[in-house]
């Protein structure tokens, strides 16, 4: 079906965030599955022609805390979708401030005002679950890639055994990211971490808070095993995440993260935690483990095979959310609310 589609965003260059990757595919996907796709980003930008956007058949908000999304509800027509896609932006486990609070409420009192139909695209069924708003329309589908990696190899996977590097790939945020709890869980089982082999690489944008865990590392006599590094992008991030035993992601709140995506690609299995929203899929596919307390202790015992096993199903994992296949799925979601 061909539909005309708007999607508004906020992304900022160079930006190191999941949504800076998923949005441009998903357009991609959408275009290669024939349809016509207009981007507006609205970072930075406090007034845009909302005229322009009678003409388009859905319209799709990516995040939520923008007030031009409030602005946006007077100008569309009757019938039109509003398509919200929040990323983890109303799951439950967040703390909300009162400024979002009131934002949550203008927002939603506007839709009931203006009579507009907004239809939830929730990235996986966790997320959906977990959400403040109980969206009478909605639909499940995850975010998408462009696959770089064709096939993976025993012989690499088998290096990467023996390397024991565990990776995080993402931004440096204490709370949102769950890196206190993961600094937390390295220095209590430091012991367990030196005679297994292991260690534990950062990769992610410089700010205070990395510079707080530097000390944290130091104090407590982690500097071999925790290795805290700027952000990667290209073939730098491919060579990062092909030498990578094991990706972890500790978050407390998620949408659908596009570091897990990447790193699976590349067979690399991946150690989540319940804020991921995507424990539901790890156990069912069978591509690495929970985070928490015993985590440790179960990555550090994996024989060769369970992890060559692992890698096979994560790379298989990944496959699924082709930037294509999404793309055709996503429109035809999209005209169900038609």
């Amino acid at each position: 079906m061909n539909l005309n589609i708007l999607h508004l965003t906020t992304l900022k260059k160079n930006n190191v965030s999941g949504m800076s990757f998923s949005v441009p595919n998903l357009i991609e996907g959408q275009v290669k599955n024939e349809s016509n796709v207009v981007v507006f980003n609205l970072y930075k930008k406090l007034f845009i022609d909302f005229t322009a956007i009678r003409k388009f058949d859905v319209v799709c908000l990516h995040s939520f805390y923008k007030f031009n999304y409030i602005l946006l509800l007077f100008f569309l027509k009757r019938q039109t979708p509003i398509v919200l896609v929040p990323r983890g932006a109303f799951s439950r486990e967040l703390g909300f401030s009162t400024k979002k609070k009131i934002y949550h409420y203008l927002f939603f009192i506007a839709v009931k005002l203006l009579r507009v139909k907004v239809v939830g695209h929730y990235l996986t069924e966790n997320e959906k679950k977990l959400s403040i708003h109980n969206l009478k329309e909605s639909f499940v589908l995850g975010n998408c890639l462009k696959v770089q990696n064709d096939s993976i190899d025993d012989s690499v996977l088998t290096q990467r055994y023996s390397n024991k590097n565990i990776v995080f790939l993402g931004r440096y945020l204490e709370k949102i990211k769950g890196l206190d709890l993961l600094i937390q869980s390295i220095v209590e089982n430091k012991e367990v971490i030196l005679s297994s082999g292991l260690k534990f690489t950062f990769y992610g944008a410089d700010n205070e808070y990395k510079n707080h865990l530097k000390g944290i590392s130091k104090k407590s006599g982690l500097d071999k095993i925790v290795i805290l590094n700027g952000p990667v992008f290209g073939e730098e991030k491919e060579k990062v995440l092909r030498g990578a035993y094991f990706s972890i992601l500790p978050s407390r709140s998620e949408g659908f993260p596009m570091s897990v995506l990447e790193s699976c690609q590349y067979g690399v299995p991946q150690i989540l935690s319940e804020g991921t929203n995507l424990l539901d899929e790890l156990y069912k596919f069978e591509f690495g483990c929970k985070f928490d307390e015993n985590y440790i202790k179960k990555i550090g015992q994996v024989s060769l095979e369970e992890y060559l096993r692992l890698s096979h199903n994560a790379y298989q994992f990944a496959m699924m959310f082709d930037y294509q296949k999404v793309g055709k799925q996503s429109i035809i979601n999209y005209s169900k609310f038609l």
